[in-house]
């Protein structure tokens, strides 16, 4: 089955032109090609990247800061990328603390957040405030030109990907890597989870697949230099949080439930369900190499 093109938007992979192309399956409108796909009760949904985004998803919560930054060391460990002396910049950095955590590893951070509490959290941290841009109010390019890009669950959220990549074509040096961690569109648990998938968020209208964001990047002249299973640290508040989430209870009555965790937020549990990680190579160092 297809849709009126009038109805769903072209996919962000770029693979067909009109939305009438796409394939329907349950409630998503699958790209024939590389299988990424429009989820559309999210793409229907209206978001706020307020205070109470935030506080949903634990932006400001320091255990949850600091297993997001262990997830991340373990990757760049694994990748061999050093950040020491290089310029990193977090696309979707929440409340700061992995940039806090890569500064302490010896790099010049920046960082791009939609939400304002989100950039208020990270100045509280002690990050600088000029580094840490509005995502609706970028500069023309980043000075210095960044080395790494970290994309942590946020690539997924950007509603116009191939024009953030050509701004970030502008903003990178010859040498730059960029390591994407996002939900695989194209993954076991997405097929046979469905809507229960715990990635059918209503900030997530578009799931990519490996081959999507792969040949999406490829076209704006990065190369996939290798990919990973990014196995996360979780905390059972944080399982918790995001089970909420997927519910859609209301903030406050969340928060609630949360504070009743007490030491559980002391365990740390691996977690991957359905996500993929990729690292990705600026051809432009290749080609003056």
């Amino acid at each position: 089955m297809s849709f009126p093109a009038r109805e769903i938007p072209a996919p962000l992979c770029g693979h067909t032109e009109s939305g009438s192309a796409l394939e329907s399956r349950g409630r998503t409108a699958v790209c024939p090609v590389c299988r990424s796909f429009w989820d559309l009760d999210s793409l229907a949904a209206e978001v706020r990247y307020d205070a109470a985004y935030c506080q949903q998803r634990q932006h400001a919560d320091e255990r949850t800061g600091e297993l997001k930054f262990r997830s991340l060391a373990r990757w760049l460990d694994a990748e061999r990328i050093d950040v020491a002396g290089r310029v990193v910049c977090e696309v979707g950095f929440g409340g700061g603390h992995v940039l806090r955590g890569v500064a302490a590893r010896g790099a010049k951070v920046s960082g791009i957040e939609a939400s304002p509490a989100a950039r208020e959290a990270a100045r509280a941290l002690g990050l600088a405030a000029d580094r840490l841009h509005a995502a609706e109010r970028l500069p023309e390019r980043l000075e210095p030109a960044v080395d790494v890009w970290l994309f942590l669950d946020s690539f997924e959220l950007l509603p116009q990907p191939a024009e953030f990549l050509a701004w970030l074509a502008r903003s990178s040096s010859p040498q730059a890597l960029a390591l994407v961690v996002a939900p695989d569109a194209a993954s076991p648990s997405a097929r046979w989870l469905g809507r229960a998938w715990p990635h059918r968020l209503a900030d997530h209208p578009f799931h990519w697949s490996r081959r999507g964001l792969a040949e999406l990047w490829g076209r704006r002249g990065w190369a996939l230099r290798s990919a990973f299973s990014p196995t996360k640290l979780v905390s059972p508040a944080m399982l918790l949080a995001h089970a909420l989430l997927k519910l859609d209870v209301r903030p406050g009555v969340a928060e609630g439930v949360l504070a009743r965790t007490g030491r559980l937020g002391r365990f740390a549990l691996p977690f991957n369900i359905g996500e993929l990680g990729l690292v990705f190579a600026n051809r432009a160092g290749a080609a003056g190499a």
